[in-house]
């Protein structure tokens, strides 16, 4: 046998060795840190989703990966902690692929993948992207210990790129590591998708409008109205047709609820207690309207199967809403909302609600909430607050002390906007600066009350309401402030074809 011959041998021989060596290498062992981690961090129940003929179900930190027939394809291993995952097409090559954070106390070594290393005693969450085709799952890229906990992650097909972008945008939401692992106070955060993996996009400002206005109420003369319009039915959308372009434009809209909506086998009824037609509230909705506010004072005007019925109602036309509740659990979270990448809370409340009493504390938001929900805003990663609460004293041109002193103290705790209904006339507005515990300054906005936007009502400034449309700018790793509120007058025109609210006046920006 010649030398060569035999260096060559000797060295498939090695080679062959060292892949029996790697493949008999038992799993990393689970660090005290991390078994602990993974106390902390249990799922109460699996995600599903499904792209490119397989199903993806996360369950108990577990990610598990299923073909047509589910048939088992993959599963990440038992010392991974699997959070978070989105399925799409990445890299925009025509086949599905799975981005997921994942935590583990171990990293991969020098000689990855082929070794890895239990040298690292900190838990840390890494972010990894793998393809699947073919029956068969592939790692595409990962990046192992982050300098940030990843909450959550959204893949974003839409979006600028430079040109040496290749794929889809990823969107995340990181915050800083805590002693126990659970999640704190975090910003958002985009990639994207190149030759290399993801990369950050450079910090860049984004905008938003948020179009507030009053009272939305409705009485025997609208309802006989939208009846005259239907024919057979219901129809309000006559009402709201003059301002739905402007409601439309924003890229958020949102109402005062004054009615409960009518229950099943219950006549619709007018002051005192209202009670309108499912068709108001879809009229609202049709208009542009994402969002309304529940609690007023006649929140309970017929009860506590009222205000659920009315719940429903909006659940059902998909109408957002907070401020009244028919189960503990969803009082106990804020109204958040993400408007092209701007988490917005809004908070809603009431002074009153006509002497009728709950049946539990939390099932109606009071103004002594307020404090305390913009503190949870704050810890959620909110963008920027709006409170939306139902006070002052109605028909009254002039806004009382208390209700100014509330609003400051509320934008002086971390709220952005506090936008006033009840009074069921125009208050004042202003610009007000705040001035954090650092000495930075902020602006916020104050509308002491929007008047009425659409109702019955006639005479003192009754008839008249306004839209405030708040524009909002963020840049990453930032909040969002408050740079621009444009102001709309309306008057609801009592015509012999209908009630509608009407444009009054030309539009313009408050400085």
């Amino acid at each position: 046998m010649t030398t060569t011959r035999r260096t060559a041998l000797s060295a498939i021989a090695a080679f062959a060795l060292a892949l029996l060596l790697t493949s008999c290498k038992p799993e990393p062992e689970l660090t005290p840190e991390f078994r602990d981690f993974l106390t902390t961090r249990v799922a109460t129940a699996a995600i599903s989703e499904s792209g490119g003929g397989y199903r993806f179900t996360l369950d108990n930190g577990r990610l598990n990966v299923t073909d047509e027939s589910g048939g088992e394809v993959w599963t990440t291993p038992p010392d991974w902690f699997v959070s978070a995952f989105q399925v799409g097409d990445i890299d925009c090559d025509g086949i599905t692929d799975v981005a997921f954070t994942l935590w583990k106390s171990y990293r991969f070594g020098s000689e990855f993948p082929s070794r890895m290393t239990n040298d690292d005693a900190t838990v840390r969450c890494h972010l990894y992207v793998y393809s699947v085709n073919g029956g068969r799952v592939k790692s595409m890229w990962c990046s192992s210990s982050l300098p940030r906990a990843i909450y959550s992650l959204e893949l974003n097909s839409d979006g600028v790129r430079s040109p040496e972008d290749s794929g889809v945008l990823l969107v995340t939401r990181e915050g800083e590591y805590s002693p126990d692992f659970r999640e704190g106070a975090s910003d958002e955060y985009t990639y994207a998708w190149s030759a290399f993996g993801f990369r950050p996009v450079e910090s860049s400002d984004r905008e938003i409008s948020v179009a507030v206005v009053g009272d939305l109420m409705c009485h025997t003369a609208q309802i006989h109205s939208a009846w005259t319009h239907g024919g057979d039915h219901y129809d309000f959308n006559h009402a709201f047709t003059a301002l739905t372009p402007l409601i439309s434009a924003a890229d958020f809209a949102v109402g005062n609820l004054e009615t409960t909506l009518v229950q099943p086998g219950k006549l619709v009824s007018d002051y005192p207690r209202f009670a309108a037609p499912r068709e108001f509230a879809e009229a609202i909705r049709d208009a542009g309207f994402d969002f309304v506010s529940t609690a007023n004072n006649h929140a309970l005007d017929f009860g506590i199967a009222g205000l659920e019925h009315t719940l429903r109602e909006l659940d059902a036309l998909g109408l957002a809403h907070s401020g009244t509740y028919a189960a503990q659990i969803d009082s106990e979270s804020v109204a958040i909302v993400k408007v092209n990448g701007i988490a917005l809370a809004f908070i809603v409340c009431t002074e009153s609600l006509n002497g009728n009493e709950p049946d539990a504390p939390w099932r109606v938001d009071s103004l002594d909430s307020v404090s305390a929900r913009i503190a949870q805003a704050l810890e959620l990663g909110a963008d920027a607050i709006i409170v939306l609460p139902h006070m002052g004293v109605e028909y009254e041109l002039e806004t009382r002390r208390r209700y100014k002193d509330a609003a400051q103290a509320w934008l002086d705790a971390g709220a952005d906007a506090v936008l006033a209904s009840h009074p069921h006339i125009v208050q004042s507005m202003e610009f007000i600066t705040i001035r954090d515990s650092h000495g930075a300054e902020r602006r916020g906005f104050a509308a002491y009350s929007l008047g009425n936007f659409i109702s019955s009502q006639r005479g003192e400034q009754r008839d008249v309401g306004c839209v405030v449309t708040l524009r909002f700018s963020k840049t990453d790793g930032e909040r969002a402030r408050l740079i621009a509120v444009e102001l709309q007058r309306t008057r609801v025109r009592f015509q012999d074809d209908g009630i509608a609210v009407t444009l009054d006046g030309e539009r313009y920006t408050l400085e």
